[in-house]
């Protein structure tokens, strides 16, 4: 019998090719595919290991997101995917996303319950900023970080279940959420950012982790409603002497608990550093005793002491913030330094 040795090559280049072919498509598939597609009221790609919704129906109320689409895995909600959609109520997140990336849900007003089925590893910057309307989320998962701007401004926030792994809270992570009544810092975290819970009124109590080494510009400012900030004494790096938390040399005096300061308060000589807003809101601070050591009372620091009737500002002293004493209702007498430069 004749061999079609021409048939035969023939057909193992085209099998070559279509094997080629098939690996090209799944390399394509593994860097990630830049189209876009359309499924519904949503818009998704393919990523490595799955699919990333990216987009979504501005008009959409309810979303039930399913585990996969098109066959492969939802593992993703990317950056901005469902930014202003303000008709957005309710979202249901399946069990295969692990990330939801920066500015997700970014000024979805409407937006009062987010299920989060699965375990999220990794949060971007400023996922629900601005969700006004959203009272409580629950993340569970791996996550190192609450990022900068998560909560910021959710006004209706009573609460957020923070995984024990995580170890940084950034920067206004949790600002403006003024109906946000009690916070649970796991023990796990080292890091507090600037104004990280800035202006959340309602708080009462504050437990500081053991393992805390930094604590950013203003992260309590405008917490009026505290009356207990608690820390081990075994932290290395702050103290907490009568409700006034104080880094570890009393050189710095970062904040207080408004309601827990009344009469008169001394303050060390060792204290070098008052920062801006720091006995904001004492309301029952009838009198300071400043020491020398201050060269600079900051922003706000005294602001809403409504019982201070009299502060003598001790020579040394070169600046006065701006709203250093506002709304002090019962200041009648201030006296100032020759040494005062700025007011």
């Amino acid at each position: 019998m004749k061999m079609n040795f021409k048939k035969i090559f023939s057909g193992a280049i085209a099998s070559v090719m279509m094997l080629a072919m098939s690996a090209a498509s799944f390399a394509a598939y593994a860097e990630g595919d830049d189209e876009i597609i359309s499924d519904g009221n949503l818009e998704f790609k393919y990523i490595d290991g799955g699919v990333e919704i990216v987009g979504c129906d501005k008009s959409v109320t309810e979303l039930n997101i399913q585990e996969r689409l098109n066959g492969y895995s939802v593992i993703k909600i990317g950056a901005e995917a469902f930014r202003d959609c303000a008709k957005l109520k309710k979202v249901t997140l399946p069990e295969t996303v692990k990330t939801i990336d920066s500015a997700a849900f970014m000024n979805c007003y409407s937006l009062e319950e987010i299920n989060i089925s699965g375990a999220i590893d990794t949060l971007g910057e400023c996922v629900f900023w601005n969700c006004a309307m959203l009272d409580g989320v629950e993340l569970k998962g791996e996550l190192q970080s609450i990022p900068s701007g998560t909560f910021y401004n959710c006004q209706l926030l009573t609460g957020v279940d923070i995984p024990e792994s995580v170890t940084y809270i950034g920067a206004s992570a949790f600002d403006n959420c003024i109906t946000m009544e009690k916070i649970e810092i796991p023990e796990s975290v080292t890091i507090i950012d600037a104004n990280a819970f800035r202006n959340c009124y309602l708080i009462d109590k504050l437990n500081l982790p053991p393992g805390l080494t930094g604590i950013g510009g203003g992260a309590f400012i405008n917490c009026y409603n505290l009356s207990e900030i608690t820390l081990a004494e075994s932290n290395s790096v702050y103290t907490v002497e009568n409700n006034i938390l104080y880094d570890k040399q009393k050189t710095t005096i970062l904040t207080s608990a408004p309601l827990a300061i009344s009469g008169k308060v001394e303050i060390p000589r060792t204290v070098k550093t008052i920062q801006a807003y720091a006995f904001a809101g004492c309301t029952e601070l009838e009198a300071i005793d400043i020491p020398a050591s201050i060269s600079v009372i900051d922003e706000g620091t005294f602001s809403y002491c409504s019982s201070l009737t009299e502060v003598k500002v001790p020579d040394g002293v070169k600046e006065i913030g701006v709203m250093a004493f506002s709304n002090c209702d019962k200041l009648v007498k201030v006296q100032l330094p020759a040494t005062l430069n700025t007011i």
